[in-house]
């Protein structure tokens, strides 16, 4: 069995040394990003972006429940429906 570190072994990653403790703590996200001006509607802030990603999880959150419930109550309504319908199937197949 090889080890672990063996250079012939194939690796999808690239092991990289953790960077020294550093001075200053690292910016936020919103400092990065360069600010949309009111004109500029192509540029999106940070901030907006983080808005539209959580406000669409959660209308995918909702649209899922809704649709849960929905199907729920489609297999409710036919298990209350099912024994109606076999009983009419089974009067038109049966003779007499």
């Amino acid at each position: 069995m090889q080890h672990r570190d063996d250079d012939t072994i194939p690796t999808l990653t690239i092991a990289v040394d953790p960077p020294a403790a550093a001075a200053e703590p690292l910016p936020l996200l919103t400092e990065l990003a360069p600010a949309a001006s009111m004109g500029d509607k192509s540029a999106v802030s940070a901030h907006e972006a983080l808005l539209r990603v959580t406000l669409q999880a959660e209308i995918d959150d909702a649209v899922h429940r809704a649709m849960d419930d929905a199907l729920a109550q489609v297999r409710a309504t036919l298990d209350a429906q099912l024994p109606d319908i076999i009983e009419r199937v089974l009067r038109k197949v049966r003779p007499g």
